[in-house]
């Protein structure tokens, strides 16, 4: 007797489970649904890595930017998250070049500064006390 309610649960399980054109309570399924674009790069490592390496102020405006990309992404907003994404990056490279043009200067002036030179000079025949009193 068990084993026969078991049999009629499992043939009724069965048939809610299949497709067919004469079951009313499945719906087909949909095959207009639109395929979202690829996810942009975020470009967030890379905001954050110019952020502590090169310049923090682009650096920053790129970190705001790609954190930006998801959010707008997963909102359907996808135009959107393609521009903060573009922006990011360009944030990005500007504080990369500007870090690089930074450093370069900046180590040009320490070497070509006489005074500069001349200071270390001193510190260093004074056995490396750095008092100059």
């Amino acid at each position: 007797m068990e084993n026969q309610n078991y049999n009629d649960n499992w043939s009724q399980n069965d048939n809610r489970n299949t497709y067919s054109e004469n079951n009313s309570d499945m719906t087909p399924p949909e095959y207009n649904r639109q395929i979202p674009p690829l996810k942009p790069t975020t470009w967030l490592w890379q905001a954050i890595a110019v952020t502590l390496c090169c310049s923090p102020i682009f650096g920053i405006i790129g970190i705001i930017f790609a954190a930006k990309v998801n959010s707008l992404y997963y909102s359907g907003l996808y135009e959107e998250s393609e521009k903060a994404s573009k922006r990011a990056k360009m944030w990005v490279i500007i504080g990369f070049v500007f870090g690089i043009v930074a450093t370069v200067l900046y180590t040009i002036f320490i070497l070509t500064n006489d005074s500069f030179m001349s200071s270390i000079e001193q510190v260093i025949d004074n056995n490396a006390s750095g008092y100059n009193y």
